[in-house]
C-alpha cells in the first residue's frame, strides 16, 4: 500500500508535491505518481486491482477498479469496483465480459492497493495477503501450556478428594442416624461413584485421540447393586432387593457429584455479585433507582473534578509530527495561563528528555500498580510501551487555576472523548504526507527500522481516525513549523484561563 498522503488544498488535489483539479488515475499520469484525496488517502486508477471490505466482519475481497469518481464536496473520491471471484488460494478470476459484471462502489477510504499477478494458465489474478475473515489461532505458550496442565491435574485431584471425603462423612452418617448396614450400602456406592468420576476424567482427557470408551466406568454403576444381591445371598434378584439399600446406594453413588455442585455453586454466586439484576417490585426498584443517581452522580464528579476549574487542550497527533515541539513552546510562551500535564510512560527516556518535565519515566510493574488502584484518567498501550494520564497531574494544574494541556495518542483521545468532558477541545497535528513524515522520524534518529516501520503503519490509522471521526474539533497540517504553531496559538487563545 503507498504511504505517500497529502492533503487538499482549496478544490484541488496534492500529487507528487504539485496542485491537480479533479482526480487524475493513476494510468493516466505520465510520471507516475500517486493520487491523494483531500483526508490524504489513496485514490486508486481503472484498471487497477484493489482490496475491499468483505461480506462479513474481518474478511476482505479483491476486485477490479472499472471507474473513479470524485464527490461533490470536492475532497474526497469514490470508486466502482467489480468483485473478481476466488478460484481457489490466492487466485481471482479475471472477468470476461465487464458490461455484464455486477459492480459496486465504495470510498476509497475503505479500499487498499493490491499487488497482483497475472497467472495466465489459470486465467487468474494472483493476490496475496487477502484477509478470509477467520481468526487466527495464536500459539500457546509452553510454559502457560504446563501451568494450565498442573492447575488441571491439581483441579482433578481436588475433586476426587472432596468426592471421597463427601462420600464417608455421608456413610458414616448414615450408619449412625440409620443403620450400620445402610451405612455400608452408601459407601460401597460413594466408592463406585469415585472410581466412577476418576474414569470420567479420564475419558475427558482422552477426548480427541480416538480412544474415549472406557468399560469400566459404564459398569460402576451396577457394582453397588451386585454387592447387596450377594451379601444378601438371595439370587440376582434385582427387584428382591429392599427399596432403602437400593436409594441408599443410588445416593451414595451420586454422591461425588456434590463437590462439583457446590463448584459450579460458587460460580453462580460469584457471577451474580457482579450482574445487576433488574429489580421488581416497588420498594425495590425505588432502592435501584436511587443507588443508580448516586453511582451516576459520582462518577459524574469523578469525570469533571480533572477540569472542573479550568479548561481542558487535547492535542494529539503521528509520532514524529512535531506536536511536542508545539506544545513546548506554547507553553514557554504562557506559563502563567496554560499548565502541561506531564504523562507517565514505561518506555526509556531519549537523550534530551527529562524524568518529571517530558515524561515521568516509571518501571512496567509500577506502572500496572497505578492501574490497578485507578490512578489513570486514561492509560494504552502505544508501540509496546504504556503511556498515561493520572488525574493527580491534571488536578495540580487546574488547581492553579490555569488551561490543562494534554500530549495524547489516539487511544488516550478515545477514552478522554467517551468521558464527553464539556470543556475539553481537540486538537489533530498532521503531516503534509508520509514521506516528510518518515524523513522527519529517521532525522530523529530514536528508532531502529522495526520500530519506525510501526510508527509508520500506525500513523495511518491514526491518520484514519482522525478523518474519518468527528473526533477533533480542529486539524492543524505541520507543513511549516512556524505556521502551524501560530494556527495552534490562534485555536488555543481563546480557551486560555
Amino acid at each position: 500500500m503507498d504511504r505517500r498522503i497529502g492533503f487538499v488544498c482549496g478544490s484541488g488535489f496534492r500529487v507528487g508535491g504539485r496542485r491537480r483539479k479533479g482526480v487524475v488515475c493513476c494510468g493516466e499520469s505520465k510520471d507516475k505518481t500517486k493520487v491523494i484525496d483531500g483526508r490524504g488517502f489513496f485514490v486508486p486508477s481503472e484498471g487497477q486491482i484493489v482490496i475491499t471490505p468483505g461480506k462479513w466482519p474481518g474478511q476482505e475481497s479483491v476486485g477490479l477498479v472499472d471507474n473513479v469518481q470524485l464527490r461533490e464536496d470536492k475532497t474526497s473520491a469514490v470508486v466502482d469496483v467489480i468483485e473478481l471471484k476466488s478460484v481457489g488460494g490466492s487466485l481471482y478470476a479475471r472477468p470476461r465480459n465487464l458490461s455484464k459484471q455486477k459492480r459496486r462502489w465504495y470510498d476509497v477510504a475503505d479500499v487498499r492497493s493490491a499487488t497482483a499477478t497475472v497467472v495466465e494458465k489459470q486465467d487468474a489474478y494472483l493476490v496475496n495477503d487477502v484477509n478470509d475473515g477467520y481468526p487466527v489461532i495464536p500459539q500457546v505458550d509452553p510454559a502457560k501450556r504446563e501451568q494450565f496442565l498442573e492447575e488441571y491435574a491439581a483441579l482433578k485431584a481436588k475433586l476426587l478428594r472432596q468426592a471421597a471425603f463427601t462420600g464417608a462423612a455421608g456413610a458414616a452418617a448414615v450408619g449412625i442416624f440409620a443403620s450400620p448396614f445402610l451405612g455400608l450400602t452408601f459407601g460401597i456406592g460413594s466408592v463406585c461413584g469415585v472410581g466412577y468420576l476418576a474414569f470420567l476424567q479420564r475419558a475427558t482427557d482422552r477426548v480427541g485421540s480416538g480412544i474415549t470408551i472406557n468399560i469400566g466406568r459404564f459398569l460402576l454403576p451396577v457394582v453397588p447393586f451386585v454387592v447387596l444381591l450377594i451379601l444378601h445371598n438371595d439370587g440376582f434378584q434385582l427387584f428382591s432387593l429392599p427399596k432403602p439399600e437400593v436409594l441408599t446406594a443410588a445416593v451414595g453413588f451420586l454422591s461425588f457429584r456434590v463437590p462439583l455442585f457446590g463448584q459450579s455453586a460458587q460460580e453462580l454466586v460469584s457471577d451474580l455479585k457482579q450482574t445487576k439484576v433488574k429489580p421488581r417490585g416497588t420498594l425495590s426498584t425505588m432502592i435501584a433507582t436511587a443507588q443508580s443517581m448516586a453511582e451516576k452522580r459520582k462518577a459524574d464528579e469523578a469525570n469533571a473534578s480533572a477540569v472542573a476549574r479550568g479548561n481542558l487542550v487535547i492535542i494529539s497527533g503521528c509520532s514524529g509530527v512535531g506536536k511536542s515541539t508545539m506544545i513546548r513552546r506554547l507553553l514557554k510562551e504562557n506559563p502563567e495561563t496554560l499548565g502541561f500535564s506531564v504523562s507517565t510512560t514505561t518506555r526509556a527516556p531519549r537523550s534530551s528528555e527529562v524524568d518529571g518535565v517530558d515524561y515521568n519515566f516509571v518501571r512496567r510493574e509500577e506502572f500496572k500498580d497505578k492501574v490497578d488502584r485507578g490512578e489513570f484518567l486514561e492509560w494504552a498501550e502505544v508501540h509496546g510501551n504504556l503511556y498515561g494520564t493520572t488525574e493527580d497531574s491534571l488536578e495540580k494544574i487546574v488547581g492553579s487555576g490555569r488551561t490543562c494541556v494534554l500530549d495524547l495518542d489516539i487511544q488516550g483521545v478515545r477514552m478522554m472523548s467517551e468521558k464527553q468532558i464539556a470543556d475539553a477541545l481537540y486538537i489533530w497535528v498532521a503531516p503534509p504526507d508520509m514521506d516528510t513524515l518518515e524523513r522527519r522520524l529517521r532525522e530523529r534518529g530514536t528508532e531502529d527500522e522495526e520500530i519506525l516501520n510501526t510508527r509508520l503503519a500506525d500513523a495511518l490509522k491514526e491518520m484514519t481516525f482522525a478523518a474519518t471521526t468527528e473526533t477533533f474539533d480542529y486539524t492543524i497540517v505541520n507543513d511549516s513549523l512556524e505556521s502551524a504553531y501560530e494556527k495552534l496559538k490562534t485555536i488555543v487563545q481563546p480557551v486560555m484561563v
